[in-house]
């Protein structure tokens, strides 16, 4: 059998979910013991694609000091467009990701209006779309910057890209992205007052979530006003382009608005930093942007491109939050120099060529850090935004291809786990550009598994064995991966990295429901497993572990072909009552099992 390294590249992670919980994308039902064998096992059906819808909403701060930002982030647009249709992120025509079947993109941005208090420049009434009451109130954006040559007047509030449906595919999303950055170019007369988290939240919490009311009160916008933009089954990325502290200000404390106000006193400019308690705490938009997922959070990516001095975000493969928080550059204080001295914090970072300051956002690093590790945070204070972009793009990525299985499989002596990953076809004459029968599909068996009533074929996916030194077996198909460095890096939540993954041909289409099957023994709660009393069915390693020799039941071994702690019996009468000695070609290998099993 030939076999191959695992590489760069060369896998997609899968994205699966069990049946119960198919809104969740991960296995954590509890194992039911399997009438009475010595192995346990489960059936889970999942009622899911592959995720490769993703839906990108952009908070551009669109206050008096962001006009070269927003020009920087503008002109990265087609480029960020291309990399997500074509999954090629180095631009060197091959794909280094799933590439992105259906991408939407929207624009909001931080002007949440002053809850009608007027008299502040900028913010009163006839400046945005609700005036000095609401704001642009996180509703997605439709006006084009007609300055720009190219520019319409108006588009649709949310931008969408199919990539199949466009035969010249990279330069059809690299205009789709200049159109985009038609609408992203928000320019700079909004409020000074910039709620940069409160806005994202509004634009995308649905109605229905009673639990999080906005100034009005009012609910959320994402299924009346916005409603289209965010789909039940993508990734969603929450981007904020600002070079100031969010100042999200609680519904009850809006008398800080007030220039006239008896307990809010002092400089409007400094109110916020002044009066810290006036916003909501940043643990509103942790919960509040997991809840766009509810049991599905690695789908949020959070990330923000705003004032962390670039040194400190250089490496963004690691990225220490409370390294950020605690740098002397991060620290508000109420600037001592210049023109605005006693008017204004001293900047956290400044950007080059002129292009001006930025300042200290706490709140907004610490959103991300609440987000781990499905966030990251970069600098605005450079030239390029690129590499930043970049940065956002692997994030989206690896959100694309990461559900983590919560406990461990049993591979057997041949590097197989007991478990089908099958896939159930669209109609035939649905209309899906997806094929309806197996043959027509990379990676499983041609012959279906079963034909369902409504006649759509069922069909087995090739499971590739994981061999000596983590060789995956050449083919195509499905693996049990908890060895790669993108499973390890990317699925820790558990305490042991696992997951099921496609090799990159096989990776389930558009339309496909998936099922993964399982009828096998899994690890129990030992040392050899993750940690306690060592048991029959604890997870031993024959060549390299004696771990069932700890247990304080007599005659336990590691049984080669299982990989479980088993007893060791000569006859019967050496096993459990009702438990018979199973004879091995080398007999030091004869275990316990239940007739039934056999």
């Amino acid at each position: 059998m030939k076999v191959r390294k695992l590489g760069a590249g060369l896998f997609a992670g899968v994205l699966l979910a069990t049946a119960g919980l198919a809104s969740s994308g991960c296995l954590d039902r509890d194992l039911r013991p399997l009438t009475p064998c010595v192995s346990q096992g489960f059936v889970a059906n999942i009622e899911q694609g592959g995720v490769d819808k993703v839906d990108v909403l952009f908070m551009i701060d669109n206050s008096g000091s962001m006009s070269q930002e927003q020009q920087s982030i503008v002109d990265q647009m087609p480029r960020l467009a291309r990399i997500l249709a074509t999954g090629d992120r180095d631009l060197d025509g091959m794909s280094d990701f799933t590439p992105v079947k259906d991408l939407h993109l929207g624009v909001v941005t931080s002007d949440m209006g002053v809850a009608g208090f007027g008299g502040i420049p900028t913010c009163g009434p006839g400046t945005t779309a609700g005036g000095a009451m609401f704001g642009d109130d996180g509703i997605l954006r439709t006006q084009g910057h007609t300055a720009t040559t190219g520019c319409m007047a108006t588009y649709p509030n949310v931008l969408s890209f199919i990539p199949a449906d466009h035969p010249d595919l990279e330069t059809d999303a690299a205009q789709f992205g200049a159109d985009f950055g038609c609408v992203a170019q928000t320019g700079t007369s909004g409020c000074g007052f910039e709620q940069q988290l409160e806005s994202p939240l509004k634009a995308l919490t649905p109605s229905t979530n009673a639990a999080i009311q906005f100034f009005g009160p009012t609910l959320g916008h994402g299924d009346r006003e916005n409603a289209g933009f965010l789909r039940d089954d993508s990734v969603i990325a929450i981007v904020l382009v600002t070079d100031e502290e969010d100042c999200s200000v609680d519904s009850a404390k809006i008398d800080v608005f007030n220039q006239s106000s008896m307990v809010y006193t002092g400089d409007l400019n400094l109110r916020c930093f002044n009066y810290p308690d006036v916003a909501y705490p940043v643990q509103r938009y942790i919960d509040g942007f997991r809840a766009l997922r509810p049991g599905r959070e690695n789908l949020v990516v959070f990330a923000a491109i705003t004032g962390v001095p670039t040194a400190l975000v250089a490496d963004p493969n690691n990225i220490d939050y409370d390294a950020i928080l605690a740098a002397p550059e991060m620290v508000e204080m109420v600037r001592t120099d210049g023109s605005m001295a006693g008017h204004q914090l001293r900047p956290s970072c400044t950007a080059p060529a002129g292009r001006g300051e930025a300042f200290p956002p706490r709140r907004i690093v610490e959103v991300a850090a609440g987000l781990a590790p499905n966030a990251i945070v970069q600098s605005i204070c450079q030239s390029d935004y690129g590499p930043a972009l970049d940065a956002i793009i692997s994030k989206i990525a690896d959100a694309l291809s990461r559900v983590c299985l919560p406990r461990q499989l049993n591979p057997d002596a041949e590097g197989l786990v007991g478990c089908d990953v099958l896939e159930k076809l669209p109609a035939e004459g649905s209309g899906s550009s997806t094929p309806s029968n197996c043959a027509a599909i990379t990676g499983v068996d041609p012959t279906p598994v079963r034909i369902e009533s409504d006649g759509r074929q069922v069909c087995r996916v090739n499971q590739l064995a994981v061999l000596g030194d983590n060789n995956v077996a050449d083919g195509e198909g499905w693996y049990y991966d908890d060895f790669s460095p993108d499973v390890l890096s990317k699925c820790t939540s558990y305490g042991s990295p696992q997951r099921i993954a496609f090799t990159t041909q096989a990776v389930p289409l558009t339309g496909v429901e998936v099922n993964l099957e399982c009828l096998q023994r899994v690890q129990s709660q030992g040392t050899g497993g993750t940690g306690g009393p060592i048991d029959v069915g604890t997870f031993c390693d024959p060549a390299a572990s004696d771990v069932c020799a700890g247990s304080t039941i007599p005659n336990l071994f590691c049984e080669g072909s299982t990989r479980t702690c088993q007893i060791r019996c000569d006859t019967d009468e050496a096993c459990p009552t009702s438990f018979r000695c199973q004879p091995a070609a080398d007999p030091t290998q004869n275990f316990c099992v239940n007739p039934i099993c056999i």
